[in-house]
């Protein structure tokens, strides 16, 4: 078998040339006086230069003589001691194109006793470019370019476990009716929102602090000092109620805010991150739009929270601990019973009866209220239906009730299954819960209403647009809230306030039921005003169906003597 010796391939220069010509890598030989002998025409590309401008000239033919120098130096160390070079750096082409080379060098002994030097180039540009993304994907938010989780654990790191710790601050904020916003105008407008909102987050963000977006709504301002952990919150919270302007729509939002601040007991991020949260909670607790500065009595009151929804879990399995009080809506003229109002109570084997004030918000929160609204809908239709009586009974409705699309479905075949007439049943919904309702939400109310349901607006003129409000859904009755029946009489714009709006009532068809009554003095003035309904402690308080039943068939009989 015959070997071929490399002379016997390449016979010439030509061919060699023609050779390395096809490989597609920049490679080039120099000799010891730093002149190239060979180039292949990759290497002219990528030196933007002819191969025969480059044969017998040198590295200052390409470069700056201050780079060449040092080039040079290289090369000579490499042709001293005989081992291979490899070199990464950023190459600035003729043209003032930057890329980013790696450079392999490796000297070879001719057998004549002359040196040569062969280097091949890789452009590694779009590797490092790539990988360079990839870093920064791994640390930033995609969305709004902010620090992400990673980082902001990273940076965490940094301030509690450094040589001499730090004491931050983490502001957890969490956007107010960012979901209706999403829901109403769509996703698009949501993530110029959340855009928007980052901008003014940074705006208030001082150059050593680092702005996160932790995912959806929700956002944390790091400050490396928890000196001024207060002022940025108010300037937060002022930065999200501005009015953001989205294409062509007017948008108004609010933000709550966590805040703690790391001291000798917290030196962890995630503790850090979890008292933020449980100041979050607080804040959202105590109306929204506004913070909450970690203490230690919070955590009390979110461990017994979390206590009594795992016990409400418990309880709704078989809503045994749940029950039904009613109390009587009278008409202010006569005094007869119109309606019923169902009240949900929970008498727990333990703590005794749990008022609604503490649980309602807990099964809002976690959705629980869903199954025990549809609860609370069928029983009192059933207590009611057993009286035999054609009386109203007025159920509440919670937002997060309407927000579930099968839920005007569910109402009429619960109503038709207990053979209960749609007139008789009355859902009531507060004024707060229209303003933010959506229009499916509306469209929902709208449909029970054509199906004979009656709408009530409960807490009515507690501060919201209310003309607005009725005319994007129309009701059968309208609640005056109870704080303006309680100033009634008192030489306070509440007369003139229960004026106007049974005077609103009045040109729109529908009922007015004042709540709250609890004097003799407050129902002679409301009948005066013109209040068609009353309901109150003075008419009766709420009380189980077993014991109002005898007085409601008494007060029946009576009527149709």
């Amino acid at each position: 078998m015959t070997h071929l010796s490399l002379p016997g391939i390449f016979d010439s220069v030509d061919s060699l040339q023609s050779f390395v010509d096809i490989i597609p890598c920049p490679i080039f030989v120099k000799d010891r006086q730093h002149r190239f002998v060979l180039v292949n025409q990759a290497a002219a590309d990528f030196f933007g230069m002819h191969q025969n401008e480059l044969l017998g000239h040198t590295d200052l033919n390409l470069f700056p003589k201050e780079h060449v120098a040092e080039y040079w130096m290289m090369d000579d160390l490499l042709f001293s001691t005989g081992e291979t070079n490899e070199n990464e750096e950023d190459l600035t082409d003729r043209a003032g194109n930057t890329r980013r080379i790696v450079t392999r060098k490796s000297p070879v002994k001719l057998s004549t006793g002359g040196d040569l030097l062969v280097a091949v180039i890789s452009d590694v540009t779009e590797i490092r470019q790539a990988e360079a993304h990839n870093r920064y994907l791994a640390f930033h938010d995609q969305l709004t370019g902010l620090a992400n989780r990673a980082m902001l654990y990273k940076r965490l790191d940094e301030l509690l476990g450094g040589p001499v710790p730090r004491h931050p601050a983490v502001l957890l904020v969490d956007l107010d009716r960012f979901k209706e916003v999403n829901d109403c105008l769509g996703h698009l407008v949501g993530d110029e929102l959340i855009r928007a909102f980052a901008d003014r987050l940074v705006a208030c963000a001082g150059s050593t602090d680092l702005a996160v977006r932790l995912g959806g709504d929700e956002f944390v301002l790091l400050l490396s000092t928890a000196d001024d952990a207060e002022a940025v919150s108010d300037r937060i919270l002022e930065a999200a109620h501005a009015p953001f302007s989205i294409g062509e729509s007017q948008v108004m939002i609010g933000a709550s805010i966590g805040v703690a601040k790391a001291d000798h007991g917290c030196e962890l991020p995630n503790e850090l991150l979890r008292r933020a949260d449980v100041a979050l909670y607080r804040a959202k607790s105590l109306g929204r739009n506004r913070f909450a500065l970690f203490s230690p009595d919070m955590d009390e009151g979110r461990q017994a929270r979390m206590d009594l929804e795992a016990e409400m879990r418990l309880a709704l399995a078989d809503f045994s601990q749940f029950e039904l009080h009613f109390q009587p809506q009278v008409r202010s003229d006569t005094g007869r019973v119109v309606a019923i109002e169902a009240l949900v109570r929970w008498r727990h084997p333990r703590l005794g009866l749990i008022a609604p004030s503490r649980f309602i918000p807990i099964a809002e929160e976690t959705g629980l209220i869903v199954p025990l609204g549809y609860w609370i809908l069928a029983d009192a239709v059933r207590q009611v239906k057993a009286l035999g009586l054609s009386i109203r009974v007025a159920v509440n409705v919670s937002p997060v009730q309407l927000r579930q699309t099968c839920f005007a479905e569910k109402v009429l075949q619960t109503i038709a299954r207990l053979d209960f007439p749609p007139e008789l049943l009355e859902l009531e919904i507060t004024e707060t819960a229209v303003f933010h309702a959506n229009k499916p939400e509306i469209d929902i109310l709208d449909s029970l209403r054509r199906r004979g349901v009656r709408v009530a607006l409960d807490d009515f003129g507690t501060g919201y647009s209310t003309l607005t409000h009725l005319r994007r859904l129309a009701v059968d009755k309208i609640k005056i809230d109870r704080t303006f029946v309680r100033s009634i009489g008192q030489m306070t714009d509440a007369d003139a306030i229960i004026r106007a709006l049974v005077q609103l009532g009045n040109s729109l068809g529908v009922d007015t039921t004042a709540e709250g009554v609890e004097t003799e003095e407050q129902r002679q003035l409301l009948c005066e005003l013109g209040c068609t309904e009353l309901q109150g402690f003075l008419i009766a308080r709420p009380t189980p169906m077993a014991e109002i039943e005898a007085s409601l068939i008494g007060e029946t009989r009576q009527r149709a003597l």
